[in-house]
């Protein structure tokens, strides 16, 4: 709001001139007016003659902010108008002053006219129609503030005071009251207005009593507000992020209505001081408003160009006295210890704005569209009903109604046979329902089975057409009474459990097995295989399926593959939010912000306190370069995550935790940038950043450097043997990886992971340390029973000449995976050990195929 304001001041006409001591002799008088901080200028000098057409007149540019700002706080010192008798300065007296309010030019008005009237220096003995009024007319060329302005900016309203535990010296002496009392303390309030700061003054604070026979200092005019443009108001959001605050300078000075020519504040410089109030609390969410209390420190360097630059009179006349001057005014001794200090003198501040600087979650601004909007709802499929499974339903009811009939009869008769069963199923017409509902079935039977042409056959190929038929739909119709009649106890097998612990289904534990051994085209046959599965069934689980599909594909960087299977999990329920959170971080990869944007502003919509959303969207709006809503995100993540979780990591590590869970590096860098403390948990994640990228010597680098800080760490260690792994080191990974099994990890509470030991049985293996890989084995198998660990059994009881226990191993390690080749490899090793030749020649054959 750097707009400049035309301001016209015209003075048209006068009356109620005092009269000249010469009557003969016209009075000659002049003005002088200006702004509040501003020099006085004069006028022509005039005479009394001339009152009805006085046309004076004066052009202003001023900035609006500031006009504005004092016509909201309605201050009487807006515009100061002074009557000047006589024509130079040196016989010029002032005679009377009007002080103009602008507020009408706050509410829209352009144009304010009336008569004023002069308030009198010295109006003893001045009779009424000697009394100067004139009509004054202001005008501005447009609005203070615009309705665009008003739309982007906010209100700053401070109230001050009052000043507390005052200094002895500043008190009331004896024989003396608080209204004897000749100070006049300034406070000068530094508000943003632009991309700089102003200075705004409360003026005419004095000494007033309180309670329990204290003193403090209070102004009349306690409280101003300021409005802020959208610059100031981002300078004002800077500085609440920042944890700066809105600074203050006070000084003391004498009363103007109280100056005698010879007094003087001696200890005016040793009481200014300075306070602030800061603004962090301004960051809450729709908070509006806060109340400090600001200890007073003295500043005797502050103020020197401030201390009243109101408008001067014209040779105002000065009071003269022989009474001493107030204690108040008499030098004071140094003391060893300020009085604002040895008293804890403050001030009261209470700050407010209009509109808060980070409005609540639900007021926040979002986005227009939602995620329906970009991905349409599944169509759900109507599954065609196989003929041959239509045939068993109808059956199945057949067979229910033949049962509730029987059982009405033998209420009846006790003795009801066969026979007259069936009498009575022909008697009543049912047996012809029957056959009359199971037709149409028998016809699509046979459209879908028998491709069969009755024209131009012969009676014997009719004949065996017939027969197939009546052999197959009898058959048909055993399987069907088999399953209503059979009551086969299926055996209870325990659920299996993934890698991660919980429960899971036999193809997502094969993937799981594929990608841990980094088989990453195998483990996406094996989702491709789940989904399909769950699609034929129409299971109810086939949206996380499709979830998992995405994340793994992600992990693989398949990103076209990654989006298919969000999008499809999403059109099947719009509100699950690990998947919209997943499918932003894939669209922020692809830099497609706004869209992005759309699908994160969801999830905070479903779940407020989803502290991770939140940490990407402020990274999206980094990206976008929109410093306020990131730093609004920003502080509702932090918000979110004091009520989820207890972690001691800050939001930005955990965000880069997440990406890098789904390798996503490059987000995840942007993100531990900006850390500038360099800890432990910030190195082990840029070190898997470049462990995502194949860069090891950079990722040694890295661990090297938190080894350094943090000794005990879990993570550290084990990615410091993997990287030994990938080098060749295998001592070394050897060291590594046992360090991190022992150690406790200071910054994560948890036991050593399945991967961990997976790792270690693995360079035992290397090692030809094949006792302590058996046992590291059995150990991971006894928390994940899967194919990969009893096969790692099964080799180190192998190479220790255990045959007998490495085929129950591999036998176990073939029941959890029967397509793992090197399975059947080694169980052609043991075979062959135990000298089962034709055994041995089908595991070849198996690990071949």
């Amino acid at each position: 709001m750097s707009r400049a304001i035309s301001l016209n001041v015209k003075i048209t006409e006068g009356k109620d001139w005092p009269k000249p001591k010469n009557a003969k002799i016209p009075a000659k008088f002049h003005f002088s007016f200006g702004f509040l901080n501003g020099e006085s200028e004069k006028t022509k000098v005039v005479n009394s003659n001339e009152l009805q057409d006085l046309n004076i007149e004066k052009n202003y540019n001023v900035k609006a902010e500031d006009l504005l700002n004092l016509c909201i706080n309605s201050n009487s010192d807006v515009f100061h108008l002074k009557f000047i008798k006589g024509e130079d300065d040196k016989n010029a007296v002032e005679y009377g002053f009007i002080d103009f309010n602008f507020n009408k030019f706050y509410s829209e008005s352009l144009v304010i006219e009336d008569w004023y009237t002069f308030q009198l220096i010295e109006p003893e003995n001045v009779p009424n129609e000697e009394i100067p009024k004139v009509k004054v007319r202001f005008e501005i060329n447009e609005p203070l503030l615009l309705d665009k302005e008003r739309e982007n900016g906010n209100f700053l309203t401070i109230k001050l005071g009052p000043i507390t535990k005052i200094p002895h010296g500043w008190c009331p002496k004896e024989n003396q009251s608080v209204t004897d009392i000749p100070l006049d303390f300034i406070v000068i309030a530094s508000i943003p207005t632009g991309n700089t700061f102003k200075n705004y003054f409360f003026r005419n604070g004095k000494v007033i009593s309180l309670e329990d026979n204290q003193y403090g200092v209070s102004w009349e005019k306690d409280t101003q507000t300021f409005f802020l443009d959208n610059v100031a108001q981002h300078k004002l959001e800077q500085l609440s992020v920042n944890s700066e605050p809105l600074q203050f300078k006070m000084i003391r000075c004498i009363q103007r209505e109280k100056f005698v020519d010879g007094w003087i504040d001696n200890n005016e410089r040793k009481y200014r001081a300075k306070f602030e109030a800061p603004l962090r609390k301004l960051m809450e969410p729709g908070n509006t408003s806060f109340s400090t209390c600001s200890l007073l420190q003295q500043s005797p360097d502050e103020g020197d160009s401030v201390l009243d630059n109101r408008p001067k009179s014209a040779n105002k006349r000065k009071k003269k006295t022989k009474d001493p001057a107030p204690p108040q005014l008499l030098p004071e001794g140094d003391e060893q210890t300020h009085p604002f200090e040895q008293m804890e003198t403050s001030v009261n501040i209470n700050v407010y704005i209009e509109n808060p600087l980070i409005p609540k979650p639900e007021n926040r601004m979002k986005p227009n569209l939602k995620p329906s909007e970009l991905i349409p709802k599944r169509k759900k499929v109507e599954k065609k009903i196989d003929a041959l499974e239509k045939y068993h339903e109808e059956l199945s009811a057949v067979v229910d109604i033949l049962v509730n009939e029987y059982k009405t009869l033998l209420r009846k008769d006790s003795n009801v046979d066969r026979d007259t069963f069936i009498f009575e199923l022909n008697h009543s017409g049912k047996y012809f329902s029957f056959k009359e509902r199971l037709k149409e079935c028998v016809i699509q039977v046979v459209k879908e089975k028998f491709y069969f042409e009755l024209k131009d056959k012969n009676e014997n190929e009719i004949k065996i057409f017939y027969n197939d038929l009546y052999v197959f739909l009898t058959k048909q119709m055993h399987v069907a009474l088999n399953r209503i009649f059979t009551n086969a106890k299926t055996e209870e097998k325990p659920p299996m459990t993934g890698i991660d612990g919980k429960p899971t289904d036999k193809w997502k534990r094969l993937a799981d097995e594929a990608e841990v051994n980094e088989n990453y085209a195998l483990t996406a046959q094996y989702h491709q295989e789940r989904i399909a599965h769950a699609e034929e069934e129409e299971s109810p689980e086939l949206k996380e399926i499709l979830y998992e599909y995405g994340a793994f594909s992600m992990r693989v960087k398949d990103i076209t593959k990654a989006e298919q299977a969000f999008r499809e999990t999403l059109s099947i329920d719009m509100a699950h939010i690990p998947c919209l959170r997943l499918y932003s971080v894939l669209l922020l990869m692809k830099q497609q912000y706004k869209e992005a944007e759309v699908f994160l502003q969801a999830v905070v919509d479903v779940d407020p306190n989803d502290y991770i959303s939140w940490g990407l969207l402020s990274l999206l709006f980094k990206k976008i370069n929109n410093p306020k809503q990131e730093q609004q995100s920003l502080i509702y993540g932090e918000s979110a995550l004091e009520k989820q979780s207890n972690s001691r990591s800050s939001l930005k590590i955990l965000v880069a935790k997440f990406l890098l869970s789904v390798h996503s590096d490059e987000l995840a860098e942007d993100m531990l940038l900006e850390e500038t403390e360099k800890t432990p948990e910030v190195l082990n994640a840029l070190a898997k950043v470049y462990m995502i990228r194949e860069n090891y010597e950079k990722v040694e680098e890295y661990l090297n450097d938190s080894i350094k800080i943090l000794y005990k760490s879990m993570d550290t260690w084990e990615m410091m043997g993997e990287i030994h792994q990938k080098f060749g080191r295998f001592a070394e990974a050897e060291q590594a990886l046992e360090t991190a099994l022992s150690v406790t990890d200071q910054h994560v509470d948890s036991e050593p992971n399945i991967t961990l030991l997976l790792k270690l049985g693995s360079v035992y293996l290397k090692l030809h340390k094949y006792e302590k890989a058996k046992d590291t084995y059995l150990n991971a198998a006894k928390e994940w029973s899967s194919s990969i660990c009893w096969l790692g059994v099964g080799i180190s009881y192998y190479r220790l000449n255990d045959y007998r226990y490495a085929e129950q191993s591999l036998n176990e390690a073939n029941i959890q995976n029967n397509k793992n080749p090197e399975v059947w490899a080694y169980l052609t090793l043991v075979s062959i050990k135990n000298n089962k030749q034709r055994e041995a020649e089908k595991c070849i054959r198996e690990a071949m195929s």
